[in-house]
This record gives structure tokens, sequence and C-alpha cells, in this order.
């Protein structure tokens, strides 16, 4: 993983802290973030996704553009995050997905959204990108960048951001979101192939809705320090949901690592990450 931190930010005061068409099951009940965990459940194919063609979004990175540098399959591209309690929102009528770039757009005309971390906050961007991108085609897209953020890692580093959003941070003006951090898959025996060191023959995500390895002490560590926090903090918890997803790694096909089991192709399992992250969002007070 890329040890040095990036800001990427666009124009729409929301703070972004990083360190993911099947009709709706009718037994499930309607999204509602208070009365339905969105971060349990499982993958299900579905053949609506992905949300764009990642061929037609000039942003990628070479090491995140899976479908450019080689890859064949492309299962992996087709599967959707079923809770499994509710039904989350679709907010674009027309493919029945949950992401509509243009209603995105609209509600956050005049703010900011900023993703302030390392090398997988700007594999996580650049999937917004493509998002909007794809809604609004023939729109300016500009980048800013900058490299003195310092990663903020583990039990320290958190106590030290939960301190600053409690002292500094309005949130009357600002959402403060902290995502969870991204797992690898570099080790087989998480997913019950003793003997496996990489996700290069990986092709579907584990079944079910956790994997056997369980929850990671970092993972315990980030629930322990953000209920430390007096001020409205909302935890995008995509990480055991992207513990299941080891097909969704660049692996050989980057045009930057021989092995890459740490980021994530784009289109791919950052879309959902946003995808939740825009539910989340129109949700706010």
């Amino acid at each position: 993983m890329n040890s040095r931190a990036t800001t990427s930010c666009f124009h729409f005061h929301i703070l972004m802290i990083l360190s993911l068409l099947c009709l709706a099951n009718s037994s499930r009940k309607p999204w509602h973030e208070k009365s339905c965990n969105m971060y349990r459940g499982s993958w299900v194919h579905d053949i609506s996704y992905p949300l764009y063609d990642s061929s037609a979004c000039p942003f990628i990175r070479k090491e995140f553009d899976c479908l450019m540098y080689g890859r064949p399959d492309h299962l992996y591209l087709q599967y959707r995050w079923q809770p499994n309690d509710c039904n989350l929102p679709r907010y674009n009528i027309i493919r029945a997905t949950m992401f509509d770039g243009q209603d995105f757009l609209r509600k956050m005309k005049g703010k900011k959204v900023m993703y302030v971390g390392d090398s997988l906050s700007l594999n996580n961007f650049q999937s917004m990108v493509c998002l909007l991108h794809a809604a609004v085609p023939d729109s300016n897209i500009t980048r800013f960048s900058k490299n003195s953020v310092t990663t903020v890692i583990f039990q320290k580093g958190l106590t030290t951001w939960a301190k600053w959003v409690d002292s500094d941070v309005d949130t009357n003006k600002t959402t403060v979101v902290f995502q969870g951090f991204s797992p690898s898959h570099y080790n087989g025996r998480d997913w019950n192939e003793p003997g496996v060191t990489d996700c290069a023959s990986q092709r579907e995500p584990m079944s079910g809705s956790a994997r056997p390895g369980g929850s990671p002490l970092a993972l315990q560590i980030v629930e322990e320090v953000l209920s430390t926090i007096k001020k409205p903090v909302h935890f995008l918890n995509i990480t055991a949901l992207s513990q299941l997803r080891k097909d969704g790694h660049p692996g050989s096909y980057s045009g930057v690592r021989p092995m890459d089991c740490t980021h994530w192709c784009v289109a791919g399992l950052p879309d959902t990450w946003n995808e939740l992250l825009y539910a989340t969002l129109l949700h706010q007070k």
C-alpha cells in the first residue's frame, strides 16, 4: 500500500477520512439508516452492474484499470451488495441502481466532498469520478491532490483525529464520515484456501456474510475510538463486505505492480463504497 497520503477533492462541506438488475426480495423492508444495518449482508450476482463502462472513463489510473491491462474475466463486475434485513434505496429509477450521479450533483451543489487518506483513498476517489462522469459525460472534472496529509493509522493516530473532530470540526456545517479500512487478500487461509499467497486466481466473492478469519483487530480499534467521539460521525463500515471480495483486486492486471491484492479494480468494489456513501449523505440532517 502506498504510504504517501493523498487528498483528493472535487467541488460539490463534507469531510471523509479513509484508512466499496436484481429486484428486491419483497420480504425485506425498505432501507432506513436507523433501522437497518446496511453493512451486514452478502454479494449477489446482478447483470445490471457495472454502473459504468470503465473504458469510457478517462480518469482511471493505470494501477486500477484492470480491463485496460488485460483482465479476461468480467464476472467480478457483476455483483451487488444486498443487506440481510432490508433493501437499499434505488435512486436511479431507470436502471434500478443505488447511485444517481445527476441527483448526487444536484444535492451536493455548492458543497465539497473531500477524500483524505492514502492510495486506497485515491482508488475510491477515482470510482466516484467515474460514476459522476458516466452521469454527466460532457462535464469538466478537475482533480486536486496534495501529499502533505499524514496517514491516520490505528489507535494513536485515530485518537488524535477523534480529538480534532471534537475540538475543531463544526458539525453544523460539516458532515464527518469515517470509512473503515480496506482489506488485502494475500493469505488463502482467510478464505479456506491454505497455501494460496495472492489473489491471482480468484474469480468470485466469498459466499455468506463473513470471512472465516472473523473481525480483524484494526476494525475493533476503529470502533472503540469512534465510540469516544462526542460529535456525530458516521462510520462507513466497508471492511467486512470488502473482505468477501477476494476477486476484486487488480492482481497481475495492473500497469504498475506485478501482483496487487491490496488495491481494487475500477470499475469494481469501490463503486459499492460510493453507493453506500451516497445513501448515507442523502439521509443526513
